[in-house]
């Protein structure tokens, strides 16, 4: 966990959750604009909102899992590059049932962006921040959520329904570029001297070496501790008075000849 805010993850995230509330409702205030101009109804035009919430909804939960296997990065870069692209064809859809199809794959790449955003906040803020981090998730999304609808119809008012569309592209692009550079920083700092230094300036393997001798020297103290009582309860250590095996206690152990915490123990 981040000791301080990571400021570029935040704002990628941030940027993540921004471009999903867009995206989400920009959409809605040209559905009649758009079935007028492709010569469909209202309920065809719907359907590319509804396959859009679709995607999110069921695809999520796997692709924060494909997250969790292969990495956020890939995933999160991956959802951004989808949204830039389906977004371009969106605007250029020559019909409804392109429109759907497209739409449909916006709602992957937005369902990709969505499975990592809230984890990368809260990576990027100190521990004990993460309803923070939350806060600045939901923030972003209800943001673009409440920005959409003006936004889209004043670009229907200034230009046409395929511009709502393509300034989603910019958003992309700025989301790409974000992912890419803290991926390169979060790689860098991956091949750095953690490999080669340990946390006290010492090499990484006398570091490492260390808890792995002690380890070896406590378990064979354990082992020897084990026998020990063993035999002094068994009778073939070394012998009390009268030649009756020594007790226990006198050896340190228990009365039942195994410490307290060996007493379950089988010894080889």
């Amino acid at each position: 966990m981040a000791k301080h805010i990571d400021v570029l993850l935040l704002v990628n995230a941030m940027m993540g959750q921004l471009i999903s509330g867009v995206a989400t409702r920009i959409f809605i205030v040209s559905l009649p604009t758009i079935a007028a101009a492709l010569n469909a109804d209202i309920l065809s035009v719907s359907w590319a909102l509804i396959s859009y919430q679709l995607a999110g909804i069921c695809l999520s939960v796997l692709f924060g899992r494909l997250g969790d296997i292969h990495g956020r990065y890939p995933i999160y870069g991956a959802g951004f590059v989808i949204m830039t692209i389906t977004s371009f064809l969106c605007g250029v859809a020559p019909s409804v049932g392109w429109l759907i199809v497209f739409r449909l794959m916006q709602g992957i790449g937005a369902a990709m962006i969505a499975s990592a955003t809230r984890v990368l906040a809260m990576e990027a803020m100190p521990e004990g921040a993460e309803g923070r981090a939350n806060g600045f998730m939901t923030m972003s999304f209800h943001g673009g959520l409440l920005l959409g609808p003006p936004l889209g119809g004043l670009v229907i008012d200034l230009l046409n329904w395929r511009w709502i569309f393509f300034l989603l592209v910019p958003f992309g692009v700025a989301g790409i570029v974000l992912t890419a550079m803290r991926w390169s920083l979060a790689f860098g700092d991956s091949a750095l001297p953690s490999s080669t230094v340990g946390s006290q300036g010492q090499p990484a393997s006398a570091t490492a070496a260390a808890p792995v001798a002690t380890t070896r020297i406590t378990t064979h103290t354990q082992t020897i501790r084990r026998r020990q009582c063993r035999d002094g309860f068994f009778g073939r250590g070394t012998s009390g008075a009268g030649g009756r095996p020594a007790s226990g206690s006198l050896m340190g152990c228990p009365s039942n000849g195994l410490p307290g915490r060996w007493a379950r123990v089988s010894v080889p």
